[in-house]
């Protein structure tokens, strides 16, 4: 199947009633250029990844996609009309740069005969699983060792059948992001029947940060 990536500075313009999007969605970072490096690696940035999505995954601009293609559209501000766009086609429309400090950011795919338009999922999903789920959609590897290896999560099985999200997103600065908690500078906000402890959160950012000094999976 073939997928259109669209991935805009500003969040105007971005189609985001077109299909399922993700209200609990974050980049990787609050800078444009490492947020952008990673949703387009489905790596961390601090693993310095060098493989793109698109030497992976066939790409091409024309109209109409060959089967299992990829067409990248990266803008400062997306002007199009979806309904100008390839109607077989999945979308994915993002943007690398963060709404609040939190590093939420606008996020929708629409995918004909799956999604429907101006739906909502709630899943804590990140900008680092665009590249796995395209590679799922369009039969790409990821797995460990395979020529796209990544950090991020196959959200196909989150868009089809409704299933879990990440269960916490790593920051630099000792930050973790989960469904219900923030730790951020030593402190966790939390809902009150969150199950997540600053000490529990402490622990997993402390592996995270080790695993990030391996560098790039491929």
């Amino acid at each position: 199947m073939d997928v259109i990536l669209i991935s805009a500075a500003e969040h105007d313009g971005l189609p985001l009633d077109c299909g399922l999007r993700f209200t609990n969605a974050h980049t990787t970072s609050a800078d444009f250029a490492e947020s952008r490096l990673a949703l387009l690696t489905g790596q961390y940035q601090q693993r310095k990844p060098q493989t793109r999505i698109e030497e992976i995954i066939p790409l091409t601009a024309t109209e109409y996609l060959g089967e299992g293609g990829l067409q990248l559209i990266e803008c400062r501000r997306f002007d199009m009309d979806v309904s100008d766009l390839n109607p077989e086609a999945v979308i994915v429309a993002v943007s690398p740069n963060p709404v609040d400090d939190d590093y939420s950011t606008p996020f929708v795919v629409r995918w004909p005969g799956v999604t429907k338009p101006g739906t909502v999922c709630t899943e804590l999903v990140s900008t680092l699983d665009i590249v796995p789920t395209i590679a799922a959609i369009t039969g790409v590897d990821t797995r460990p060792n395979a020529p796209l290896s990544v950090d991020g999560m196959n959200l196909t099985p989150v868009i089809r059948y409704g299933a879990a999200g990440h269960r916490a997103l790593f920051y630099d600065n000792q930050e973790v992001i989960t469904v219900d908690a923030h730790l951020k500078d030593g402190t966790l906000t939390a809902d009150e029947d969150s199950p997540d402890t600053a000490h529990q959160l402490q622990d997993q950012w402390n592996l995270w940060k080790q695993i990030m000094s391996m560098g790039p999976l491929q």
